[in-house]
């Protein structure tokens, strides 16, 4: 078993920074974010999605070292703004484990536990996969 360290050193929080400020300026619509949830799976496929899906949102991508890659999205839901982490590893067929996605959740400033935070994996190209958690910002 591959043990992968996470390090989050003082220009990683920054460029964490910088990719929330900008993700924040460029929010998903609810109509964008209705066309493409994925309603009661865990695991969603590329096969599950709407042809060109992933060209319709834009997050901000940051690699942490020892390849953890991050992507930051805020989407406007109907319960409020969520913000909308997906965390993966630069690995075919591997997942970043749990303990390394709550770090990092708690880098972009997020409250996640995974006994209530919503978390599903999902494919993003043949054979990678990430793990996505969706968190409540503000309620509008």
């Amino acid at each position: 078993m591959k043990i992968r360290p996470l390090i989050i050193g003082p220009e990683d929080e920054q460029r964490i920074r910088r990719a929330i400020e900008l993700a924040r300026q460029r929010i998903v619509p609810p109509d964008v974010v209705t066309a493409l949830a994925m309603k009661d799976k865990f695991h969603v496929s590329l096969s599950d999605r709407p042809e060109g899906a992933a060209r319709t949102i834009v997050s901000e991508l940051v690699v942490l070292p020892i390849g953890y890659h991050v992507a930051v999205s805020f989407e406007q839901q109907p319960a409020g703004l969520c913000k909308h982490l997906s965390v993966s590893v630069d690995e075919v067929g591997k997942l970043p484990n749990i303990h390394s996605v709550q770090m990092i959740a708690w880098a972009y400033g997020m409250k996640f536990t995974p006994e209530t935070t919503k978390m599903w994996t999902e494919e993003f190209s043949p054979g990678h996969d990430a793990i996505n958690i969706v968190e409540l910002e503000s309620t509008t």
